[in-house]
């Protein structure tokens, strides 16, 4: 029974103490994990322990200036890109924004930017996927580094046609978002 998984008895129902008063976590180890996705591919991911404090140094340091920026120079030397970020709010402190219009990075603006509408952004898509895949078959971690390595794998196995898929149907998805009433600048 998994609810029994960590169960131990020894005869006559003696427990030692090193089992008996092994401390157990409340919540299970989690990992914060950013890329950026494109009809061109993913960038490298960043991958960190979810108690960093992700705040907008942070993002702006290590998911903008090393991974998205070297991405977007790779994959689009000429532009023809827009960024969308999601609504958090690192992503439209402003100095992510000043940064983002000095770089010359593109990018949906926060009154543009739909609240409360996931289905329209492929990344939540390409998370499902992700997740689906580093849990498969019931898979779980023994450590954060396990976690991390498998996380890595799968992203280093994902298709190159499932992003460029996903964000193919952007446009319809705002255009079915629209014609039910969610206000939507991005065309």
């Amino acid at each position: 029974m998994p609810a029994n998984s960590g169960f131990y008895a020894g005869p006559g129902g003696d427990v030692p103490d090193d089992v008996r008063f092994r401390p157990v976590g409340k919540f299970p180890r989690k990992l914060l994990v950013w890329v950026a996705i494109s009809p061109r591919g993913v960038s490298s991911p960043v991958i960190c322990p979810s108690r960093t404090n992700v705040g907008g140094e942070f993002y702006r340091q290590e998911c903008l200036q090393k991974k998205l920026f070297p991405f977007l120079r790779e994959q689009y030397p000429h532009g023809g890109f827009i960024f969308w970020p999601d609504l958090a709010a690192a992503h439209y402190a402003k100095k992510t924004v000043t940064l983002l219009e000095e770089a010359g990075v593109p990018f949906v603006a926060r009154d543009e930017n739909p609240p409360c509408v996931p289905q329209l952004r492929p990344i939540e898509d390409f998370w499902g996927i992700v997740k689906q895949e580093v849990y498969k078959g019931g898979w779980r971690a023994a450590s954060e580094v396990q976690l991390k390595n498998r996380i890595q794998r799968v992203l280093r196995s994902i298709r190159e046609e499932v992003p460029r898929t996903m964000m193919e149907r952007v446009p319809e998805r705002v255009r079915r978002a629209e014609r039910r009433g969610v206000n939507s600048s991005l065309h």
